[in-house]
């Protein structure tokens, strides 16, 4: 089911199944697809339940046919979390703890640095350059984009960055017989450990706010958390907001875009987009 890439399950002659994954040419370099395959075995390597591509042919876990990059992983069975439980939260925080403790051993260099120019002032220009916005509304919503870059800019400046998964929500956390399983690190960069935190638990009621409070006594069992840092998760929800409209309008050409978000052209999107943004700006 994803919609940037195109993940395939396959089966060799063998009768073995494996997962390919195809990667939407010109999104990333080379050298960024296999700093992320080197991040994952780095996981792997320290015992984290993480699937990490194998080698091919040649040795490199990259590929290309066509032009398009590929790689392929072990198949596993899993099922993403529907309800994330006290428990569950506890052992999602220790599991990020780990996975912070591994990401602060190293750097990247080719990955994107995950902060507002990224999520919002680089989106904002594609915004710009997609036109998809109207243009009765375009004025209205830069101004909102360009306020909250400027109110989140110290926030995160006070938030030194680490190795993280980047989009570490429910579809990407599958539960199975033996526990926990982490996929999907295509969005990895380095950014604020509260990032792989919220997605999870994404709520400002009292029932999210303790379940964060679960996985945070979770992960610091493993690696030690800035509490600072909750106050950034307001920004990163007007952010993803930005980055989010960005990418459809981005997208939007593609047919399985167009099946998924058939009205991303039409000025009720944008005003609601635009709404919804102004609302959220509120709470930064």
């Amino acid at each position: 089911n994803s919609l940037e890439n195109r993940v395939v399950r396959v089966q060799d002659l063998d009768g073995e199944f494996w997962v390919g994954k195809f990667y939407r040419p010109g999104r990333w370099a080379k050298a960024a697809l296999l700093e992320e395959h080197a991040f994952l075995d780095e996981l792997l390597q320290a015992g984290l339940p993480i699937v990490a591509p194998v080698p091919l042919k040649d040795g490199s876990t990259l590929g290309s046919i066509e032009g398009i990059w590929f790689t392929l992983f072990p198949y596993r069975v899993g099922r993403p979390c529907d309800e994330v439980t006290s428990a569950l939260a506890y052992q999602v925080g220790s599991l990020v703890g780990r996975l912070h403790q591994v990401g602060s051993q190293g750097r990247f260099r080719h990955r994107p640095s995950l902060g507002p120019q990224y999520w919002g002032g680089e989106a904002l220009k594609v915004l710009e350059g997609e036109k998809v916005v109207p243009p009765s509304m375009w004025p209205r919503y830069q101004k909102a984009v360009e306020k909250l870059l400027a109110s989140v800019a110290q926030g995160f400046r006070n938030c030194p960055g680490l190795r993280i998964h980047g989009d570490l929500h429910k579809g990407n956390l599958l539960t199975h017989s033996q526990g926990l399983l982490l996929v999907d690190l295509d969005d990895c960069g380095t950014g604020p450990a509260v990032q792989d935190l919220w997605l999870l638990v994404n709520g400002r009621d009292p029932e999210a706010v303790e379940l964060r409070e679960w996985m945070l006594e979770g992960y610091q069992t493993q690696f030690h958390f800035d509490r600072r840092q909750l106050k950034l998760i307001e920004p990163l929800r007007a952010l993803k907001f930005v980055y989010y409209a960005a990418w459809l309008a981005r997208r939007r050409s593609d047919p399985a875009f167009q099946r998924r978000f058939a009205d991303v052209e039409s000025q009720s999107f944008w005003r609601r987009e635009l709404e919804e943004l102004e609302q959220q700006l509120e709470f930064v």
